[in-house]
């Protein structure tokens, strides 16, 4: 990745942050052993080593913390690095250094339109992606960290990753490239899926097939494919019970959370029922935050910003707050001042709300079976001195004759203010 220019030490804020793991540790003993075992089996895989330049003033320090993921099927603990450690707050981090690289992977909406194309639909992940590609020698010295070997806090030591980190700006960006370098190889020989593997999102791929065999075929491909260049494809979710019962697929693990929600690009996909709803999760434990703390300015933009609709399925509902933002400009509100009461009433009546939409899905496929007619796209666009929004939808006629219609994208933006 070539030196960073002006990168200062900062290890005296590394150990810090590392005494400080390590007290949270010692608390939480499942979660220790967890994450020291994570560092056993990547010292023994060579993916991180004893440092040989101890020098704290050469090269970077990444301070690392746990972190928790309960929806995981595997993996519940990940170690995430810091890489935007400073020595302090007037210096350069490892981020600040490096380029972070063009965006090569496909758009989100693109990857949920193509996911609820076909009857067919499943998703995989590559297991520990980044940690796949390794980096070169003389860059090892600014993805150090500190790290007990023996179990003892005295006994503190300097690694250093020989792999490309989760938290690295420049990591993401390598990975595709290393992804597509590789599987452009097969674009001939297997075109549909190279289509597939093209689409990956980092390391997570969700894609569709007409039928089980079709699904099947493609993963069974992929898995071949990515396993030449050395990463694994694990895991299997699926809506469909037959591609389920197909578990043999060689060189991988077979993992399967059939029946419950799916994390999906920051929705929830449930496979059984085959329904998208959002993942509301994050909005709802900063809604009991605000309450405890007050509502703020603040606040109101913390809860927009943790909404994520990409395909807008409750743009109505979102854009009602994000109106109420407007106001609370206009009102010229300091960040951390309390909401006028009027204006507070109008945020507890958005919150109260929040339950009912909470319950609100989607089917994932768009056309409900093969024997549909007359199908047309339809899209609404309205406006008013507040907000504006459009809405496209299909409409088709069922194989029994019924109408029916497919919510496909809603949009909405709040009117600028005048000048």
């Amino acid at each position: 990745m070539g030196p960073p220019i002006g990168l200062d030490s900062n290890y005296k804020v590394a150990k810090k942050r590392f005494n400080s793991l390590c007290n949270k540790l010692n608390k939480n003993p499942e979660i220790s052993d967890q994450y020291k075992q994570i560092v056993k089996d990547q010292l023994e895989s060579n993916i991180v080593g004893k440092c040989v330049n101890e020098d704290i003033k050469s090269g970077y320090y990444m301070p690392h913390r746990a972190v928790i993921r309960d929806d995981k099927i595997t993996s519940q603990v990940r170690i995430v690095y810091d890489c935007s450690s400073k020595a302090n707050e007037d210096k350069k981090s490892l981020n600040d250094s490096l380029e972070t690289g063009v965006n090569l992977y496909v758009n989100t909406l693109d990857v949920v339109h193509k996911f609820r194309e076909n009857q067919v639909a499943f998703c995989r992940d590559l297991e520990k992606a980044f940690l796949m590609i390794k980096t070169s020698e003389e860059d090892r010295k600014y993805l150090k960290f500190l790290w007990f070997p023996d179990d003892t806090i005295n006994s503190t030591q300097t690694f250093q990753l020989n792999r490309l980190p989760f938290g690295l700006t420049t990591s993401p960006f390598a990975l595709a490239c290393v992804l597509k370098f590789h599987i452009k190889k097969f674009k001939d020989d297997y075109p549909k899926c190279y289509e597939m593997l093209n689409s990956l999102y980092v390391d997570d791929l969700y894609f569709r097939a007409e039928t089980a065999q079709d699904a099947y075929h493609l993963t069974s491909s992929a898995i071949e494919i990515l396993r030449s260049a050395g990463f694994n494809l694990r895991k299997l979710r699926t809506n469909c019970s037959e591609l389920n019962k197909l578990r043999y697929f060689p060189h991988t693990h077979f993992h399967t959370n059939h029946g419950q929600g799916s994390g999906f690009l920051g929705l929830n996909w449930d496979p059984i029922e085959d329904k998208i709803k959002l993942n509301l999760i994050d909005v709802r434990n900063s809604l009991e935050s605000g309450i405890a703390n007050g509502t703020t300015k603040r606040h109101v933009l913390r809860i927009i910003s943790q909404i994520f609709d990409p395909c807008g399925l409750i743009s109505p509902f979102v854009i009602t707050v994000k109106i109420l933002m407007q106001e609370l400009w206009e009102k010229g509100l300091k960040w951390d001042e309390q909401l006028p009461s009027c204006l507070e009433e109008k945020w507890r009546t958005w919150c109260s709300e929040l339950a009912h939409i909470d319950n609100l899905q989607i089917e994932r496929k768009l056309f409900s079976n093969a024997g549909m007619s007359e199908i047309s796209l339809r899209v609404f666009c309205d406006a008013s001195p507040k907000a504006y929004e459009a809405l496209a939808y299909f409409r088709y006629i069922t194989e029994e004759g019924r109408d029916k219609v497919s919510f496909i994208i809603s949009k909405s933006k709040v009117a600028p203010l005048k000048t």
